[in-house]
């Protein structure tokens, strides 16, 4: 579902401090940052943002991006994506990432890009997920080339 701005957010706010909290960076959680950012993204017509819920909990988060500053052609970006602890191996990922490559598909993105980062590079659940979805690894990033409808 396309996310506005309601009390979902805040859904989204407690997975964005449970992410920070599991990377290996050394940072800490702004929940000021944290609120412009998704401030931001929500009122941009070239971004969107799916958040999975199960029994009224929310599992996971994904947000998306579309550009096409060089070209006529739009390129795809997964911005953000997390699933809490408990609930990665129930299906919460792989629903976010059906609605990103609809959402990539249905907006016209010829490519999309997501990168591994925050240890995520070496999930090997994750790699197997992105490649379910039609993903191919190229350095450190994952490529999606859009198939015709």
């Amino acid at each position: 579902m396309r996310l506005d701005w309601d009390y979902r957010v805040a859904d989204l706010l407690q997975l964005a401090e449970s992410f920070t909290k599991e990377t290996k960076y050394p940072i800490t959680y702004s929940p000021e940052g944290a609120t412009e950012y998704l401030w931001r993204l929500l009122n941009d017509p070239n971004t969107s943002v799916f958040i999975d819920y199960f029994n009224d909990i929310c599992t996971g988060g994904i947000i998306v991006y579309r550009a096409n500053q060089f070209q006529h052609e739009y390129f795809g970006y997964v911005l953000k994506m997390y699933v809490h602890p408990k609930f990665r191996r129930t299906g919460a990922s792989r629903r976010l990432m059906q609605e990103a490559v609809q959402w990539f598909d249905e907006n016209d993105c010829v490519v999309s890009f997501e990168t591994a980062i925050a240890g995520i590079g070496e999930d090997k659940l994750y790699i197997n997920l992105l490649k379910k979805f039609g993903y191919v690894p190229e350095g450190t990033a994952f490529i999606r080339y859009r198939r015709e409808l």
